[in-house]
């Protein structure tokens, strides 16, 4: 009976010291994860200028490999890459317009008049 009391108080002691750990880690996850609202503009805006910068830039790298080297050149960025990363700039925006709550609500019309259309058939 003993040797049960003292396992479970060990028990108690070693679990109690893992969650205490655990509690620990998962505060400091918590506390170093979240970003504030001014950081992720600030990251959005970093990622829009840079989208921005290799559209002014309009090259693309390459890196091809001959006689066991790597070369590295450069081409002209294609209407298709253009095209994408014009979409992505669109949507960052649209997230940050989100994030500071200044985007255009949806527009309804609420003044709709139901008409009946007749159609007649000729036989």
């Amino acid at each position: 009976k003993m040797y049960d009391k003292y396992e479970l108080e060990y028990d108690l002691a070693n679990n109690k010291g893992k969650d205490d750990v655990l509690t620990a880690k998962g505060i400091e996850a918590v506390e170093s994860g979240l970003k504030s609202k001014l950081d992720r503009l600030l990251s959005l805006q970093k990622q829009e200028d840079d989208l921005n910068k290799e559209l002014e830039v309009a090259v693309m790298v390459v890196h091809t490999f001959s006689d066991g080297e790597i070369i590295i050149g450069t081409r002209p960025m294609n209407s298709l890459e253009k095209a994408a990363i014009n979409k992505t700039i669109k949507e960052i925006r649209a997230e940050i317009s989100k994030i500071e709550g200044d985007y255009a609500p949806t527009k309804t019309d609420l003044t709709t008049n139901p008409t009946t259309i007749k159609i007649e058939w000729e036989k």
